[in-house]
């Protein structure tokens, strides 16, 4: 961080949202030491879906649950009713069994309680974050929030 005091712009430029971020800019042997507060400066998250400016000024946010599917009738639900749709669908039990659906927030990690699979443990072991279950009504809510949508497959066995 010597470069910024000498004029240098620095920011990272990330997949993870602002939580998962954060973990990677705490002190290693101090994890309640932040070395930077990436919530208050500027950075680009979840592949360029938040974009913070200065002083963590929201400059731009492409939630996911603003994209609208279409089909043959025409508009469809937005992108998030339609992935809940597709899971809660009984006929794609098959498709679906054990995989987990982890939503990132700008500052949190969620899953949809009805197929939450993996979630807590990819949280916890990929970001060293804490995941929240959340239901159907809840992540509809908070759609214009969301910015990522990860699908957690169980693992896969390999026989010889």
């Amino acid at each position: 961080f010597d470069f910024e005091a000498t004029g240098g712009f620095v920011f990272p430029v990330t997949g993870n949202n602002l939580i998962q971020a954060q973990q990677k800019f705490m002190e290693p042997g101090d994890k309640t030491r932040m070395l930077r507060d990436v919530g208050i400066n500027p950075g680009i998250f979840t592949n360029g879906a938040l974009v913070l400016g200065p002083d963590g000024q929201e400059l731009e946010k492409h939630a996911l649950g603003g994209l609208q599917l279409s089909g043959p009738e025409g508009e469809g639900p937005d992108f998030i009713t339609g992935l809940l749709d597709f899971i809660d669908d009984a006929s794609h039990a098959s498709l679906v069994q054990d995989v987990g659906v982890c939503f990132l927030l700008p500052n949190d990690v969620a899953g949809y309680e009805a197929a939450y699979s993996n979630v807590e443990d990819y949280a916890q072991t990929v970001h060293n974050v804490t995941a929240k279950p959340l239901s159907r009504t809840d992540i509809i809510e908070l759609k214009g929030e969301i910015l990522m949508v990860c699908l957690l497959f169980p693992a896969v066995n390999i026989v010889n």
